[in-house]
């Protein structure tokens, strides 16, 4: 007897220290981000990191089981939805990325005669860690969203890691902003009336995205003018770009980001402050009072915005134009320029003589005698950052990461930031402060027009502490901004978001409520 429970002893000790460590080993062979160095193998068999990650891959494997009902009912609901109220795999953006497009049963168009009134339009990012998910497992949320709020809602993917760092993924969320305003009215939606909503990783997105829109207004200079000749696309500064930084003919600095991946161009890596020299350069653009409450933070504003100047115009050659007729075309002649179709006389165009008299041959006419017609045309116009900023009434964030440096603390308390993509994916630790945004808020020295702020998190919260939702909302308030935190008792970081894929799910009901009311008080 004795010696059987010596056996069942020395087999539940050993399996509790070869079945941790074989576990641990595992992951950071078919997982880990980063190369298994001995330093770095030696720090993650450390016993509490081994035993921490063990707490982990049970808490995944809960999850499996748990969430299984709730995989079935998205993945029929995606597989099964007509096309009247889901549009798949929308191209936009310049990182070869697509979205999805949900809409109304009762806002479909059928004749231009009974076009319905524009409705608002959500804007929902998934979260992932930055290197996960896609918008096919989040198409319930959005049918729920559409059902209760009476919106379109718009679901793009974007690029995760390693196929895109956070520069790619922060301009693809601007990117879907951008074909939001373009293209929205096309199915029915008020490009005006946007409102977003990012869970974990991707309400991180959504606000970098949201502090690069307003970039001029930190800096304190007015938004750069949009170039007429740009066929297509969004208009950014020259200075928003990293890769100037490595141009050997501007006498600078290799740029620490120049391992960016191809497809990056974003304007999100030129400091932590936006500009070359890290310099915190605020601009006072709102007069506000902000009050603040031990669950809820609510400031008033009024949005201001400057107004974009033209660009001058060019004056390298003067022309005498007519405008007699709003149809009119020219026609080069010798020495005139005829408008045509009404009949109208010749108009005489102006030339500089040579000084010498006028010349007989006109085969050796030179070429700056030559008359030079102009047809004015009508060059079609894109939003600027600004215009895309204001047309956003709204951002929720559903228990979202804001500060990456504290994260990558909590990531590595349990003993995962080795098998996360959250660190590479910014850069490494140098660049943390970079990309966060409770960080960039510090840095500011007057307010910004932020649109309204709703800062959601879980109390039961193990993946994303609520510390983050709450340092947030400080230091929104600290600029003034209308934002307020809402606190869900006893609720997880996978309830807040996977809840309102179902109405019978114990969240369902407080979660939406929040969306409405929020929805109620800027649409």
């Amino acid at each position: 007897m004795l010696r059987f429970l010596s056996r069942i002893v020395l087999i539940a000790v050993s399996s509790s220290v070869v079945v941790p460590y074989t576990a641990a080993m595992l992951c950071h062979l078919l997982y880990g981000r980063q190369p298994l160095k001995p330093r770095t193998l030696v720090r993650s068999l450390h016993p509490r990191r081994v035993y921490a990650l063990s707490v982990v891959i049970v808490q995944k494997l809960a999850l499996c089981v748990r969430y299984a009902p709730l995989y079935l009912h998205w993945r029929q609901y995606y597989l099964t939805a007509s096309r009247a109220i889901l549009l798949k795999n929308l191209a936009f953006g310049r990182n070869n990325c697509c979205l999805d497009l949900h809409l109304p049963v009762s806002h479909r168009v059928t004749s231009p005669s009974n076009k319905p009134a524009a409705k608002p339009v959500v804007m929902f990012v998934y979260g992932g860690a930055w290197s996960s998910g896609n918008k096919s497992m989040y198409g319930a949320v959005c049918a729920q969203l559409v059902q209760r709020m009476d919106v379109l809602v718009c679901c793009p993917n974007y690029s995760h890691y390693p196929q895109g760092c956070v520069d790619d993924m922060i301009q693809d969320i601007v990117d879907c902003v951008q074909w939001i305003y373009d293209n929205i009215h096309d199915y029915g939606g008020d490009k005006d009336r946007v409102m977003m909503i990012g869970h974990s990783s991707g309400a991180h997105l959504c606000t970098m995205a949201l502090l690069e829109m307003l970039h001029d207004q930190r800096l304190h200079i007015s938004p750069f003018p949009p170039d007429v000749s740009a066929a297509a696309g969004m208009l950014f500064h020259e200075s928003h770009y990293g890769r100037l930084l490595s141009d050997p003919g501007r006498g600078g600095a290799r740029d620490p980001l120049e391992d960016s991946s191809g497809s990056s161009e974003s304007f999100a890596v030129v400091s932590e402050n936006g500009n070359g020299n890290g310099e915190s350069q605020a601009t006072s653009m709102l007069s506000s009072v902000g009050s603040t409450s031990s669950s809820m933070v609510e400031v008033s504003r009024e949005d201001t915005l400057p107004e974009v100047s033209p660009p001058p115009p060019s004056t390298q050659q003067t022309v005498s134009q007519t405008e007699e007729s709003a149809d009119a075309h020219t026609q080069q002649g010798e020495g005139e320029v005829r408008a045509g179709g009404d009949g109208s006389e010749p108009v005489k165009q102006s030339r500089q003589d040579s000084g010498e008299g006028e010349e007989d041959s006109g085969e050796e006419e030179d070429d700056n005698d030559s008359i030079v017609t102009v047809r004015p045309k009508e060059i079609e116009r894109h939003a600027t950052l600004i215009e895309l900023a204001r047309s956003i009434k709204a951002f929720v964030g559903l228990a979202g990461v804001y500060n990456i440096g504290d994260h990558y603390k909590h990531e590595a308390w349990r003993g995962i930031e080795d098998l996360s993509g959250m660190a590479p994916a910014m850069y490494g630790p140098d660049h943390f402060e970079r990309f966060s945004p409770t960080t960039i808020l510090l840095s500011l020295d007057a307010p910004i027009s932020l649109p309204r702020m709703l800062l959601v998190h879980g109390t039961a919260d193990y993946v994303v502490p609520i510390t983050s939702s709450q340092k947030m909302a400080e230091n929104l308030a600290r600029v003034s901004a209308d934002v307020s935190l809402r606190l869900i008792p006893d609720c997880d970081h996978y309830d807040i978001c996977f809840d309102l894929m179902n109405p019978s799910r114990r969240y369902h009901s407080s979660l939406m409520t929040l969306l409405l009311e929020t929805a109620n008080s800027v649409f």
